[in-house]
């Protein structure tokens, strides 16, 4: 099947290893080394508005190993302060070099366990 996506995330807690991952594409050792838990990545069709709802819930927490709460994301460049009012934090997304649009239909790849969170 087709494995592309628009947007992808991971909580740091599902994460491990310290490699850095050059842009481009990924192979199944890169996942496998950085995702070890076994967990079923899926791809999910998802609301602008939703991935927006989920990057500031993720970006309330403090951006720290000790959270694990900090999302790591991939084809998305987001802009934020800390110091705004929760709900209020995320100030731009941008999605392939294009604002973020609400209304629109992203697909979103993720671990299993997040699209429930």
């Amino acid at each position: 099947g087709d494995w592309s996506s628009d947007v992808c995330s991971s909580d740091l807690g599902g994460m491990r290893g310290d490699a850095l991952v050059a842009a481009g594409p990924l192979t199944l050792a890169d996942v496998v080394s950085l995702l070890p838990y076994g967990n079923t990545i899926v791809k999910l069709e998802v609301k602008g508005k939703t991935l927006r709802e989920a990057l500031e819930n993720g970006l309330g927490g403090p951006p720290d190993a000790e959270s694990r709460a900090f999302p790591q994301i991939s084809g998305m460049r987001v802009t934020y302060d800390r110091r705004k009012p929760e709900g209020h934090r995320v100030l731009q997304v941008m999605v392939a070099d294009k604002p973020l649009d609400d209304t629109a239909r992203y697909t979103s790849g993720s671990a299993q366990r997040q699209q429930y969170g």
